[in-house]
């Protein structure tokens, strides 16, 4: 059975911890033996984490793992963020 999981990010100080639970919940799965579809959201000042290096590069070994990125519209209008300035794979 594959459970699906949200996780939603609003805070640039939120990503860490974030990402550090959704490669606990990937470790766990495969541990048990149980699949997971993970879906992130991304709104509010958060959507800077986009820009950062660091975080481009966890985000890109999670998307790897088929962990789904997504960002708000609305917060990449009012940061003035083109759909172009986020890694590909994010939507």
């Amino acid at each position: 059975m594959m459970h699906k999981v949200v996780f939603h990010v609003d805070e640039m100080d939120k990503w860490q911890h974030t990402l550090g639970n959704i490669r606990n919940l990937l470790t766990f799965g495969d541990q048990v033996g149980e699949t997971y579809k993970i879906v992130v959201l991304v709104n509010g000042d958060a959507i800077l984490g986009y820009l950062v290096g660091s975080l481009q590069d966890s985000i890109a070994q999670l998307t790897a793992k088929s962990v789904e990125f997504h960002a708000c519209q609305n917060a990449m209008n009012s940061h003035t963020i083109k759909k172009i300035s986020c890694q590909q794979g994010f939507k």
